[in-house]
């Protein structure tokens, strides 16, 4: 498990899980959008991240999980979607 110390966020590796689910466990003041930290997402690879997000309701903006992943949160038709962007 892998710790994202600006987010609060502890993470699992969905490489180590027999479904492929990455967890996620929020620090009681971790600075995510509630709906992230309380609703199920689905995550999506993307292109081009910043082209993706024009238009849309960004509950959390594009920060860089790792030097090769970059990640975004939106929020359509009620649902949490994670947007990645792999370099």
């Amino acid at each position: 498990m892998s710790y994202i110390e600006a987010l609060g966020v502890h993470v699992t590796s969905p490489d180590e899980d027999p479904f492929t689910i990455e967890w996620l466990k929020f620090d009681e003041n971790s600075p995510m959008n509630e709906l992230i930290k309380t609703r199920s997402h689905a995550a999506y690879a993307v292109d081009n991240l910043e082209e993706t997000l024009k238009g849309k309701n960004v509950i959390h903006p594009i920060f860089a999980a790792s030097p090769t992943l970059k990640i975004a949160f939106i929020e359509y038709s009620g649902a949490v979607i994670e947007l990645a962007e792999m370099k």
